[in-house]
């Protein structure tokens, strides 16, 4: 049997065939992907630009088909949002900054904060999505409280409507939410579908833990902080992981501009001797 051989140019056109080279492209991982592959011309960065399924690929764009996901990209560089049954994705356990891959590698933080970084416009799951909730738990020898804020409003939300990003989730845990790092107890970015929620805090009042059970089955991700508030005004120690959450804004701050501070649609959970209640 004579055996064909292929030239050059067949090959170059098998390869600048759009549909094939799309097939290609989507058995790579997703790092290749978004960097070496876009890098390869300026064809294939087009291509990889304009293709529906390539970017859901790359968690740009929404993909309603597929069964949760978390983007495994932003898993292996920010740890710590991504917990499974108490640990993280890449094994750590409880929520810390410091394995966050710009802390790991401090000379990486400018390239991490840069506006355009291509992190920011990643939806941090596919399906994705499109609201959680944030209980912000407060102990006090004066008074104990909590609230729950479902985060953000539709409008808020406009700009982002397909689905969370993960600028948007960074921002708000790191540079602009409402965390308390200073007097910080314990902290959790929790995904209701992959672990299951012991705290024994939780367990103190009946009607946070109801809200919070409420919370887990109608978000896919819910933030918490349980943090701890002193009668007498004293010098607050600063943690390690206050260090580092100011590291990370000094450098987001000069980097990008400040925008307009967002309003929140909030229920409180108050604790005993008041009243609780939670309505979602």
């Amino acid at each position: 049997m004579e055996i064909e051989h292929f030239g050059s140019s067949a090959i170059e056109k098998i390869i600048f065939t759009a549909e094939l080279l799309e097939l290609i492209l989507l058995q790579l991982d997703q790092r290749t992907l978004l960097t070496a592959a876009q890098r390869t011309c300026r064809y294939w960065h087009s291509l990889i630009r304009d293709s529906p399924s390539l970017q859901k690929q790359l968690y740009f764009i929404p993909d309603e088909n597929v069964s949760k996901s978390w983007n495994p990209l932003l898993a292996e560089v920010f740890p710590s949002f991504f917990s499974r049954n108490g640990g993280s994705a890449a094994g750590f356990g409880r929520f810390t900054f410091a394995t966050f891959d710009m802390i790991q590698f401090p000379d990486k933080i400018t390239a991490y904060n840069r506006k355009e970084a291509s992190w920011r416009r990643m939806l941090v799951q596919q399906p994705p999505i499109r609201e959680f909730a944030f209980f912000d738990v407060v102990s006090s020898r004066v008074v104990r409280y909590s609230q729950c804020v479902i985060r953000p409003k539709q409008r808020e939300f406009a700009q982002v409507q397909d689905g969370l990003r993960m600028g948007a989730l960074f921002e708000f845990v790191v540079t602009r939410g409402p965390l308390r790092y200073e007097r910080q107890m314990f902290q959790r970015v929790f995904w209701p579908s992959s672990e299951k929620e012991d705290h024994p805090v939780w367990k103190r009042n009946p009607g946070l833990v109801e809200a919070f059970q409420q919370a887990s089955v109608k978000f896919d991700l819910v933030v918490y902080q349980i943090a701890a508030r002193g009668c007498l005004q004293h010098k607050v120690r600063i943690t390690e992981e206050e260090k580092m959450r100011r590291l990370m804004f000094s450098s987001y701050a000069e980097l990008n501009q400040e925008k307009d501070a967002e309003t929140y649609d909030v229920v409180d959970v108050e604790e005993e001797p008041m009243q609780t209640k939670a309505h979602w």
